[in-house]
């Protein structure tokens, strides 16, 4: 019986936190011959991330935002997310991003061009 009073305190008193997915999906494109990237994730891991590694608060999506934070959205994720065929890896072109509509997420769009749908990713 104390164990199980235990048990249910400690289950009571531990904080919980949120539990995020970025989601990622790669799209051919067989009109534009390319690889079109969709990239979903919460507002603010991904700008606990490039605050991390940048020493950048860029407060995304909001009036303060800063103009450079799409440029250093790019270099994350050229930096940290590869398309690699056996022979090339492949430069990720920046689309744009946008909020999603919970306020919570934000999708960032990236591209490869001119890719031969014949080669293995």
């Amino acid at each position: 019986m104390i164990n199980n009073l235990f048990f249910l305190v400690t289950i009571l008193t531990i904080p919980f936190h949120d539990f995020h997915v970025t989601h990622t999906t790669l799209h051919y494109n067989t009109d534009k011959k390319s690889i079109e990237i969709t990239i979903k994730v919460a507002i603010e891991d991904l700008e606990r991330s490039l605050e991390n590694e940048y020493s950048e608060k860029l407060q995304l999506e909001t009036e303060q935002e800063k103009e450079i934070s799409q440029k250093i959205i790019k270099k994350y994720f050229s930096n940290h997310l590869g398309i690699l065929t056996t022979k090339n890896k492949y430069e990720l072109q920046w689309v744009g991003k946008e909020i999603s509509d919970n306020l919570h997420d934000i999708y960032l769009y990236f591209e490869i061009p001119n890719y031969d749908e014949n080669k293995n990713i």
